[in-house]
């Protein structure tokens, strides 16, 4: 792996500052028609910095984001960093119960965000949260005392650059919780700068690369593998704001994109599409990402001419990639460097190559806990090992494969979407007794969300048909949670302490759609 130039244990801050010094008209963010330099980053991190001083805000203090991606989510997050204030990034799907619960969970004293979540998502959450002090919004707002963040990034003045304890907190990122309630990962700075580093290293990223992503910035992979993997070499970022199959090849030839992270969702899309100059003259040396088909992955490689490098890795701690020069197709790679990777069985044992168990993990990039919730902290955190509830096996050379999850979650686009959450949101219906959600594997989006209903004496799908089932769920969630498929059902089979034995559901059918209305198609 090639060395960085700079220390492995450099903060966001430290590495902007570098940068800016070194490379200072060197182009770091492509952003639709913005090319932003090491310097101008560094003065807009700065003078966010200095703004969040000015309000009050201090050194562990929590503020939220609520945004898209954008040049301004970055100059909110490093300028908090800067500051030694924690970033609390919101999933920009979020409604207001969910976003109510992070901002007084988290005790966020502030919170920016685009203008368009502000009236029906933010404002009503804020009302309920006594710990929010002050809202900014992006574009500016008529609305009385919501404060512009034109105004942070304006001011021309500089903030110390310090390094902060490795161990203190950065940022806390909210995941799907199997309680219902998102739990709140306690991200220190150690935790950046291990990913950064080492991925940047696993990709040997030089600052002639331009790394390209279309993920979010709410999520782990964006801020560790793209934002601040980039940092370390110098390289360029390319931010997009969602993903289009139809103009993806323009926008790669477009940025003149040499890496890109990516989900495995996203290829076939782009395999539905004819071929064009532009994907066949990109300018893509290799991608990095998870859930690629590995059926398919020699197929890609040879249409697009680039190679695809799989990893594994959650929010809670880093995992595996495998290495440039020794990929096994199928493969998540090789624990990262500094980390260790155990496959064990049900009483916590060791399993041997070739058995299958549960994956768990420990290193440099893992993660403090879960913030006020140590109940769940103690089931996750034990020993000095992150047991992940993911399910996989090592060859005899320490590959790993990923064989599912134990948790009671689902995959849907990228997205975990936790079942008793639906459940919960479902059972709220005053005509339904109870429900279950349960996985149903799709090609495109890994998995799709089925709900199993049972209504109340008396009712009918008649009386609670299926699209009122989906109007409701729309107003309590966010809508990549919102069942595709519902069934209805007499009872849920159960076990004696009666808790659902999904796995009945599950196995009732080869596929479970048979027998369901299916959302997009609006008929069963």
């Amino acid at each position: 792996m090639k060395q960085s130039p700079i220390s492995k244990e450099m903060q966001s801050h430290e590495l902007i500052d570098y940068w800016s010094k070194e490379l200072p008209e060197k182009v770091y963010l492509y952003y639709e028609d913005e090319a932003i330099s090491f310097k101008t980053l560094n003065q807009r991190v700065n003078s966010a910095a200095w703004h969040f001083q000015s309000l009050g805000i201090q050194k562990g203090d929590r503020v939220g984001i609520f945004m898209v991606n954008s040049p301004d989510f970055l100059y909110a997050w490093f300028g908090l960093n800067k500051i030694g204030a924690v970033m609390v990034p919101v999933n920009t799907g979020f409604l207001q119960n969910e976003t109510k619960f992070i901002l007084n969970d988290a005790g966020c004293r502030g919170i920016i965000c685009d203008e368009k979540f502000l009236e029906n998502v933010v404002m009503p959450s804020v009302r309920q949260s006594p710990s929010v002090e002050w809202v900014a919004v992006r574009e500016g707002s008529a609305i009385n005392k919501v404060l512009s963040f034109k105004d942070f990034i304006a001011h021309n003045t500089s903030v110390e650059t310090v390094h902060w304890p490795n161990e203190d907190l950065a940022a806390i990122l909210y995941t799907s919780g199997t309680t219902g309630k998102p739990k709140g990962v306690m991200c220190p700075f150690r935790y950046y700068s291990t990913i950064g580093h080492t991925s940047a290293s696993y990709l040997n990223l030089t600052p002639d690369d331009r790394l390209l992503t279309i993920l979010p910035l709410f999520h782990m992979n964006a801020q560790t593998t793209s934002a601040m993997g980039s940092l370390f070499f110098g390289a360029s970022l390319i931010m997009l704001t969602g993903f289009n199959p139809a103009t993806f090849w323009q926008l790669i030839n477009r940025y003149k994109a040499t890496i890109f992270n990516y989900l495995g969702l996203m290829f076939p899309f782009l395999e539905m599409m004819p071929v064009t100059p532009e994907e066949q003259n990109n300018p893509v040396r290799f991608v990095a990402g998870a859930q690629a088909d590995p059926k398919k992955i020699p197929e890609y490689e040879k249409r697009w001419g680039l190679s695809i490098i799989e990893l594994y890795g959650m929010t809670e701690v880093g995992g595996t990639c495998n290495p440039l020069d020794a990929k096994k197709i199928g493969s998540c790679g090789i624990p990262l460097p500094g980390h260790e990777l155990q496959i064990i069985g049900d009483k916590g044992q060791a399993l041997p190559p070739g058995e299958i168990g549960q994956i768990i993990v420990r290193g440099p990039s893992m993660t403090l806990g879960y913030w006020n919730n140590p109940e769940e902290t103690a089931k996750i955190y034990r020993n000095g090992w992150v047991h992940t509830g993911d399910v996989g096996y090592l060859d005899s050379e320490g590959y790993l494969f990923f064989v599912g999850r134990t948790k009671d979650i689902i995959r849907r686009s990228g997205e975990n979407i936790a079942a008793v959450e639906v459940e919960n949101a479902v059972m709220e219906h005053p005509k339904i007794a109870e429900a279950a959600a349960v996985p149903v594997p799709d090609p495109i989006r890994d998995e799709e969300v089925k709900i199993y209903v049972v209504l109340k004496p008396g009712e009918t799908p008649e009386t609670v048909s299926p699209q009122e089932i989906v109007d409701w769920c729309a107003q309590r969630m966010a809508k990549f949670k919102i069942p595709r498929y519902i069934e209805y059902i007499s009872s849920l089979p159960k076990t004696t302490t009666f808790k659902v034995k999904k796995i009945i559901l599950i196995n009732e059918k080869p596929d479970l759609t048979v027998g369901a209305w299916d959302r997009f198609a609006g008929k069963t």
